[in-house]
């Protein structure tokens, strides 16, 4: 399938989400049916969001393409065209942040945490991603909370 189409498709099937609506990942409704994580964002402004994914330091290589696939479902719903990450030193807190460019310039508009030594170290692509994504079967949408 060509890389248009499938961004065509990924686009048309993400739901549009206001910023004060709760969202959450679970991997059953994402495609992944055999992974027990969630991700819930806990707060998000124009260019981050803090995401909760509770056993995040344990997870495996299948868990960790899911949760880039996530960060990526977020960039396409707020209409980012890069995302990168800030992984926790403790605990299940993920901070993605939405740089305007792939520049590493523009690391340091999105706050001091992705100026450390946990960050990702690369700025992502939504549009590339979402092509491995769909390769990989995660069915991109969100799923709001029941509560």
């Amino acid at each position: 399938m060509h890389t248009r189409s499938i961004l065509a498709i990924g686009l048309l099937t993400i739901s549009t989400v206001s910023f004060s609506e709760e969202i959450k990942f679970l991997p059953k409704e994402t495609g992944f049916p055999n992974l027990e994580y969630s991700v819930k964002e806990l707060s998000n402004t124009d260019t981050t969001s803090s995401l909760e994914i509770p056993g995040f330091s344990t997870r495996g290589p299948e868990a960790s393409r899911w949760m880039m696939c996530v960060y990526t479902n977020i960039a396409m719903m707020r209409h980012k065209k890069y995302w990168t990450a800030v992984y926790p030193r403790n605990g299940d807190i993920v901070l993605v942040g939405f740089p305007e460019s792939d520049n590493v310039d523009e690391l340091e508009k999105l706050g001091p945490e992705f100026k450390g030594e946990y960050e990702l170290k690369k700025i992502l692509p939504a549009e590339k991603m979402l092509y491995f994504c769909v390769h990989l079967g995660y069915k991109f949408k969100y799923a709001p909370s029941s509560s």
